[in-house]
C-alpha cells in the first residue's frame, strides 16, 4: 500500500475543514441580521433597522457564493493533482474529493433554492424602510405660521396663504449623523421566540386650546396681544389676526411580533 506522506494528510485535512467550515455555515444567530441592542424610536431608526437586515441578508448570500466558488477551485485543484498522484488515487481520494464535489453540489442547489425568495425578501424590506422614511419626511413637515397683523393687513386682498414649511428644502428628515440618538438604549426581548420589529405609522396630531397653543391654528386678539402666541382668548376683541404654524400628524410606533411559539406570524401591536 503506498505511503501517504505528511504534507498529503495535511492536504486532505485542510480539504475537509474548508468544505466544512465553507458549505455548513447557515445563518444563525439573530443579532447579526437583527440588531437587537436598541430600539428605534422614530422612523427613521425603523428605516435603519430594516436596510440593516437587507444588508445583512444580501451580505450572507454574497458570501455563501464567495465560499461555493472557493471551495470549487481547491477542489478542481485536489482532482488534478490526485489525478497525478497514484498513491492518493489508491487510498480513496477520488472517493473523497467525489463527496466534496456533491457536497459542493448540494450547497448550490441549496442556494439556488432560496436566492429568489431572499431577493423578494430584502426588495420588501427595502420598499418598507422606504415608506419609513417618506413617513419620517411627511412628520417632520410643517405648517407655516404668519405673524399677528391688523385682520384688513393679515388677510390681504385675495385672503392669506397656507403654506408648507420645510417642504421641498432637499434636507431629508433623515440624517444619518443622528439616527443612534433616536434609538432606546434597551435591548430587545425575544417574544415567543422572535424578536418584535418596531415600524411606525401616522396619527393626527394631538390639538389643545390653551394659551400658546400647540398649531397649525388661526386666532384673534387685541391690538398687539396676538404677534407669535395665540391669547388664552381668542372670542372677544378680534381686531388682530394670528396663524401658528406646526405639525398635522405624529408619529405612532407599531410593534409587530408573534402571538406564540406555535403561530410564528408577526402579528401587529400598537404600543
Amino acid at each position: 500500500m503506498p505511503h501517504l506522506t505528511h504534507a498529503h494528510w495535511v492536504r486532505r485535512f485542510l480539504l475537509y475543514v474548508l468544505l466544512q467550515t465553507a458549505l455548513s455555515a447557515t445563518c444563525t444567530g439573530s443579532s447579526d441580521i437583527h440588531r437587537i441592542d436598541s430600539i428605534p424610536t422614530t422612523p427613521c431608526a425603523a428605516a435603519a433597522d430594516l436596510k440593516h437586515v437587507a444588508r445583512q441578508i444580501n451580505e450572507k448570500l454574497k458570501s455563501q457564493r464567495s465560499n461555493i466558488r472557493a471551495a470549487m477551485q481547491t477542489l478542481l485543484t485536489y482532482a488534478v493533482g490526485a489525478a497525478a498522484n497514484t498513491g492518493d488515487t489508491s487510498l480513496g481520494a477520488s472517493a473523497l474529493l467525489a463527496a466534496a464535489g456533491n457536497k459542493i453540489t448540494s450547497a448550490q442547489q441549496a442556494l439556488s433554492n432560496i436566492d429568489d425568495e431572499a431577493h423578494e425578501v430584502i426588495a420588501g424590506l427595502s420598499s418598507v424602510a422606504g415608506i419609513q422614511e417618506t413617513l419620517a419626511e411627511v412628520n417632520s413637515t410643517e405648517i407655516a405660521s404668519k405673524n399677528g397683523e391688523a385682520r384688513g393687513t393679515w388677510l390681504l386682498r385675495t385672503g392669506t396663504p397656507i403654506t408648507l414649511k420645510s417642504l421641498g428644502t432637499g434636507t431629508s428628515a433623515c440624517n444619518p449623523s443622528t439616527l443612534e440618538d433616536d434609538r432606546q438604549k434597551t435591548a430587545k426581548e425575544l417574544k415567543d421566540g422572535l424578536y418584535p420589529i418596531t415600524l411606525f405609522q401616522l396619527k393626527k396630531a394631538d390639538t389643545t386650546t390653551a394659551q400658546d397653543a400647540s398649531g397649525p391654528r388661526i386666532c384673534a386678539g387685541t391690538g398687539g396681544s396676538v404677534s407669535t402666541n395665540c391669547p388664552a382668548n381668542s372670542q372677544t376683541a378680534q381686531t388682530d389676526l394670528l396663524m401658528t404654524g406646526g405639525k398635522l400628524t405624529k408619529a405612532e410606533k407599531i410593534v409587530y411580533q408573534p402571538t406564540s411559539t406555535s403561530d410564528q406570524q408577526l402579528q401587529l401591536t400598537k404600543t
